[in-house]
């Protein structure tokens, strides 16, 4: 595969992935309120505690999970091209997965900029995971059981 089929399939590829597909949270942070978090493998926003709405971002977490997420792209990329011999893709899919990409990054930019965002370049502090699963885009976390024990 080469270096511009890397980037014109790859690169948004994996920003649909990464928007696509992940793992939900809901956890007991030490001396905190129960909170849900969001990210696979690595949790990288979870509920803001200043406000109804806010969400915390965790940089490093953030970066580690895109970087996962573009290694397993290009490694099933990499397998189909070699399977099928592909030697070049059409510029429909390719504009096609880069408008997808776009849309998908300026969603996420309105979610940020609306949500009083809190960065930090990682998480430091410790948890209980009282529950978890995955999820798919569009589909809802699910509500935490109140009478669940902490």
């Amino acid at each position: 595969m080469t270096r511009s089929l890397l980037l014109k399939i790859n690169l948004p590829l994996t920003v649909i992935a990464f928007a696509a597909f992940t793992k939900w949270w809901n956890v007991l942070p030490f001396d905190a309120r129960q909170t849900f978090y969001w990210g696979f493998p690595f949790a990288y926003v979870g509920e803001g505690w200043q406000t109804s709405g806010a969400l915390q971002f965790f940089i490093l977490e953030a970066l580690v999970d895109f970087m996962l997420y573009f290694l397993v792209c290009y490694g099933l990329l990499w397998i189909l091209f070699s399977l099928f011999k592909l030697k070049n893709i059409s510029k429909l899919i390719g504009k096609t997965l880069w408008s997808l990409a776009f849309l998908i990054i300026i969603a996420w930019a309105f979610i940020i900029s609306f949500s009083y965002p809190t960065f930090y370049l990682t998480r430091n502090y410790d948890w209980k995971v009282l529950s978890e699963g995955y999820l798919f885009m569009g589909q809802k976390t699910p509500l935490p059981d109140i009478n669940q024990e902490p």
